[in-house]
């Protein structure tokens, strides 16, 4: 009988953000515009490749406040990425690492934030 090993991981991101016009996160649950975008990527010795999860997306959305504010906003935005350890796609020892960017509610990108080498462990 054939076997499946699966696992789950669990890393969780966190980026630091400053934003002038404090219009950052939806403002409810019912909106569902993604406004949080990452990219899971491998080091391969000095080759760097897109982690393809079969077409899953870790894109989501996320809600700093309830109500609308006013000014400059700062504060460290954590993000938990879940995904299933299946086959091949992530192996311990890997060398993983992120890219993530946010986006206002004006429909403007920040920076794109790249996050220290995460090594998966057995």
């Amino acid at each position: 009988n054939p076997s499946l090993n699966v696992s789950v991981d669990t890393i969780t991101v966190s980026i630091d953000f400053e934003d002038g016009d404090g219009d950052l996160g939806a403002l409810n649950a019912a909106d569902t515009t993604f406004n949080y975008f990452i990219s899971v990527l491998k080091r391969k010795g000095n080759l760097v490749e897109d982690v393809d999860f079969g077409g899953q997306s870790y894109d989501g959305t996320f809600t700093l406040s309830n109500e609308v504010l006013d000014g400059a906003i700062e504060g460290t935005l954590n993000y938990g990425v879940f995904f299933l350890r299946i086959g091949n796609k992530i192996v311990p020892n890997d060398t993983l690492f992120f890219e993530v960017s946010i986006r206002d509610r004006a429909g403007n990108f920040s920076n794109t934030a790249i996050t220290d080498d995460v090594v998966i462990k057995p």
